[in-house]
């Protein structure tokens, strides 16, 4: 584990930072475009609906909460692990979205006997990529997560409470 200031950050954690910035570089890049002969036209990340724009923010947004988290000790009250569970949940969705936003580009044929060339750009590869690289690495992070008691469960009496005293 890297340490920052004292802070110690899993591989897992710099994973999903650079699954992140992936995702935010993703969003400027061209995701679709149409292009024929003296013309070509292409739309950005963010530009491109619903299933391109909301996994970029949720991708983004978990990895800010990653390094608030873990690099910053800002915390919640739940465990980890459930405070981890949404997240995970939500990267892996991204990836469908993504993957979804993929086989529903519209696809243009010739047109009056001109070659029209369509479909996704560069952008989308590298968006698809940063979506699978952050869930990847929010799983990981999960399954490490997984057994750790919550902030409560110093307080539980132990499981075999109450003991018969017969």
């Amino acid at each position: 584990m890297a340490g920052n200031g004292g802070r110690r950050l899993a591989p897992h954690d710099f994973g999903i930072a650079a699954g992140g910035l992936l995702a935010l570089i993703a969003g400027f890049l061209p995701w679709y475009g149409v292009s024929v002969p003296g013309y070509s036209r292409s739309v950005a990340g963010w530009h491109s609906g619903f299933t391109a724009s909301l996994p970029l923010v949720v991708c983004v947004a978990f990895t800010f909460g990653v390094v608030l988290q873990e690099g910053f000790r800002v915390g919640t009250r739940r465990s980890r692990f459930q405070s981890a569970m949404l997240p995970t949940i939500l990267t892996v969705a991204s990836v469908i979205l993504v993957l979804l936003r993929w086989l529903t580009l519209p696809e243009v044929g010739d047109v009056a006997g001109i070659h029209v060339d369509s479909g996704a750009r560069p952008g989308l590869y590298v968006g698809l990529i940063a979506t699978v690289v952050v869930a990847v690495f929010a799983v990981r992070r999960l399954l490490t997560f997984r057994g750790e008691p919550g902030p409560g469960a110093a307080a539980l009496p132990p499981a075999n409470w109450p003991q018969n005293s017969r």
